[in-house]
């Protein structure tokens, strides 16, 4: 049942809504329960471009698909996922705390978005370099592992974090073999933390 009181609330499977959208499971354990938002690809979301404006801020979808090519609005929209629109531009409403791609390196690396766990398999006497992506509030709380694999400490094969020039990486950059780093992003810089 749906309901209206004088405050414009309105409930669903309830009488006495407590907020402006009150929504009440029922007792009924065969039925399933939650709240499905539009679910678009990306590409169908890209399409409604024009008609996503600053009225619109907080509008929330679910993307099955990425979209092929972004536009300015939909360029975060890059795997399937929650979105909300911020007004000007569609962000993914999923904590990147320890989500992502593992991937093992065997020359200098630049991490993505996607990366989590970065392995370095350098040949022996090889320095390498990863470096990160800028940080920003949209990855604010990104945690990337890094973890230098080569085992033979009289090899060489140091690997180091981001260019030593980089003023928006604070803590111990070299990672020796058979060591790694937790590298967090505080939205305005990383911070590297021993493991």
């Amino acid at each position: 049942a749906i309901n209206s009181i004088v405050y414009s609330q309105v409930g669903i499977n309830t009488t006495t809504p407590r907020a402006t959208l009150d929504i009440v499971a029922t007792a009924n354990s065969t039925t399933a329960a939650g709240l499905l938002p539009p679910i678009l690809k990306g590409d169908d979301i890209k399409s409604r471009d024009v008609a996503y404006d600053s009225h619109l801020e907080g509008a929330i979808v679910y993307a099955n698909a990425p979209v092929s090519t972004g536009s300015t609005k939909t360029s975060n929209i890059t795997k399937a996922g929650y979105y909300y629109f911020d007004g000007n531009i569609w962000k993914s409403m999923t904590n990147s705390f320890l989500t992502g791609n593992s991937k093992i390196i065997t020359t200098d690396y630049t991490a993505t978005d996607d990366d989590c766990v970065i392995e370095s398999h350098a040949p022996q006497n090889v320095d390498l370099t990863i470096a990160l992506p800028a940080a920003t509030p949209l990855n604010k709380g990104k945690v990337y592992l890094i973890y230098n694999a080569n085992a033979d400490v009289l090899a060489g094969g140091y690997l180091t974090i981001g260019d030593q020039n980089d003023t928006t990486v604070k803590g111990s950059r070299t990672v020796t073999e058979g060591k790694g780093k937790m590298v967090v992003s505080d939205g305005s810089r990383w911070i590297i933390i021993g493991f």
